[in-house]
């Protein structure tokens, strides 16, 4: 019994606990949609380990299809940091990367490869204020764009895309349904640091001819590359 004159503290009540799929940031993003929401941007959905698991992909796009193969075989696996299937993965992309920064130390040829994703990645990042999307998110959002980039210009083959978007979404990772303005993501190409000149003719893209092989395409069609960025808005 509460002494007198004080009253007896009412027991609070806890609210339900996040989980897979819950709203805090162990839940798992479903269907690839991702939009900031009050409070914290899409990085708050899910964790950092799900992030790295898109620059895991990257290495089976440009370089290594092994890794894709193993990604999409087992993705629940991945997501939960089986330990014989990341150390798989993340061999294969250091062994890749370690290729091609020995044949081209100083980023005049291949070693550019790695920039897969980055492109539209960091412009998405600059365009928000580098505080609603998480690096690695942003990436995963490039590499979808660079995928549907590729297709329209009949560079990558048929279904890369669709392929691209399965993957990162079984991951975790945002796919489509953003909240972004494409004009600010269009602006922001032309300030990146990879870029070859300024405006539309220096635009630099990393493109996946098919999954183990990527080329560096210079000033693509702006037409084409603003439908690849506007998609990113609608539902994958």
């Amino acid at each position: 019994m509460a002494p007198p004159g004080r009253r007896r503290a009412t027991p609070q009540r806890r609210g339900p606990r996040a989980g897979r799929g819950g709203g805090g940031r162990s839940g798992r993003l479903r269907g690839g949609h991702l939009a900031p929401r009050r409070g914290g941007g899409p990085g708050a959905h899910h964790p950092a380990g799900h992030v790295r698991l898109g620059e895991a992909a990257k290495y089976g796009f440009i370089a290594d299809p092994v890794v894709l193969s193993r990604l999409e075989a087992r993705p629940d696996d991945a997501v939960a940091g089986d330990p014989e299937l990341l150390a798989d993965v993340v061999a294969r992309g250091v062994a890749v990367k370690a290729d091609l920064v020995g044949r081209d130390e100083r980023e005049g040829g291949d070693r550019a490869l790695l920039n897969y994703g980055h492109t539209v990645g960091h412009a998405i990042e600059a365009a928000s204020g580098y505080d609603v999307y998480l690096h690695g998110e942003a990436v995963a959002l490039g590499m979808v764009a660079a995928a549907r980039l590729g297709e329209r210009l009949g560079i990558s083959e048929a279904g890369l895309a669709q392929r691209t978007v399965a993957l990162l979404d079984a991951l975790g990772l945002p796919t489509g349904g953003v909240r972004l303005d494409p004009a600010a993501v269009r602006a922001a190409l032309g300030r990146d640091k990879k870029a070859v000149g300024g405006g539309e003719a220096g635009w630099r893209f990393v493109l996946c001819e098919r999954p183990g092989r990527a080329r560096i395409v210079e000033a693509p069609s702006p037409a084409a590359v603003d439908a690849a960025i506007a998609s990113l808005t609608a539902p994958a």
